[in-house]
């Protein structure tokens, strides 16, 4: 018997603020994680820069709290950015 494929779970891009709302971090906090290649940023418009919720939540459960402060860059040398800002997405069912 095959095992069912599996599909990855889909990325909750949300903009900085409702993020920092979601963790209960600063958006300074979150940005200082970016810049140190901690989560990975989504390029969701020319100007909006996106993080994954999923992504947040996993990091937050094994990593600890207290991690050494290093460079205060929005977007570090060891950032990752994954553009999308010209991908078109599904529109999402209302579920009514």
């Amino acid at each position: 018997m095959s095992q069912p494929a599996t599909t990855p779970p889909r990325r909750r891009l949300v903009p900085f603020q409702q993020a920092a709302k979601h963790v209960r971090r600063s958006e300074r906090t979150l940005r200082r994680w970016a810049s140190q290649g901690r989560i990975t940023v989504y390029r969701t418009g020319p100007t909006a820069y996106s993080v994954d919720l999923n992504e947040l939540d996993a990091m937050l459960r094994i990593t600890p709290r207290t991690q050494a402060r290093d460079g205060r860059k929005p977007f570090g040398p060891d950032a990752r950015v994954v553009d999308l800002s010209n991908v078109v997405l599904p529109a999402q069912d209302s579920g009514r």
